[in-house]
């Protein structure tokens, strides 16, 4: 009996065995992939990674209103007055610039009774009016619900914004600039430079700009509440020449 036990015992471990040595095996490999480039040129045979091209990478930002002008959003109107005289305007102030052509501007600012009062645009200073004088190369840049934004300088980018509080008839604001994009509100967005450094990594025109004899810096797409005077960058970024 015990050797039936031990002979069926032998049979079933060669039948495992068998089947055992039967079995395949599976050997993992690392497969070699394409590898497309930036252009979409596929590399063939490439198990190396590509070193991508200097490009500049912006993040994706909502820019609410950014492909309007600042002087037709809240309504700005411009006339023309007598000689050098021009009118700006919304629902609440009337802005009257004299003396622009010359480099030396002056600005009356006018408090409209209501929204379709029709002020004449003529330069004369009443006792309730608001008025800047003698400012050197000086130009309207913005008229919000409440601010007047003016632009400073004679130079190429950065120039000089300055903004007034008309309700305060105070000067509240004052920061570096190259280019003011939308005013909704009493809200401005505009191009300033940031505290990045230009470099060829971040600026594909670096060396061209080189080239030319002009330098570069990193600028940054500001918002700016002027009712708060809460700034921050919307973080979108760009690369602009400066002489």
């Amino acid at each position: 009996m015990k050797k039936l036990i031990l002979l069926l015992a032998a049979v079933g471990l060669t039948i495992v065995l068998s089947g055992c040595s039967q079995q395949k095996t599976i050997v993992y490999q690392s497969i070699p992939q394409t590898v497309v480039d930036q252009e979409g040129n596929v590399q063939k045979e490439n198990t190396e990674p590509v070193t991508p091209k200097t490009t500049v990478v912006l993040p994706a930002v909502d820019l609410e209103n950014a492909d309007m002008t600042a002087t037709d959003l809240d309504n700005v109107k411009t006339r023309q007055g007598h000689g050098d005289v021009i009118c700006q305007e919304n629902s609440k102030f009337l802005v009257i610039t004299k003396g622009s052509k010359e480099g030396v501007s002056d600005f009356l600012i006018k408090n409209k009774a209501d929204s379709n009062q029709n002020i004449s645009c003529s330069y004369e200073v009443g006792k309730a009016d608001f008025e800047i004088k003698n400012q050197a190369a000086t130009y309207f840049l913005a008229l919000t619900n409440n601010f007047l934004v003016l632009d400073l300088g004679t130079g190429p980018a950065p120039r000089t914004m300055v903004a007034y509080n008309l309700n305060s008839r105070k000067k509240v604001f004052t920061d570096n600039y190259s280019s003011l994009t939308s005013a909704p509100g009493d809200i401005i967005r505009y191009w300033r430079k940031s505290t990045k450094d230009a470099t060829i990594n971040n600026c594909p025109k670096f060396d061209d700009y080189s080239d030319k004899g002009l330098g570069a810096i990193i600028e940054a797409y500001i918002s700016l509440d002027l009712s708060t005077l809460v700034k921050k960058e919307l973080g979108e970024y760009r690369c602009s020449p400066i002489q």
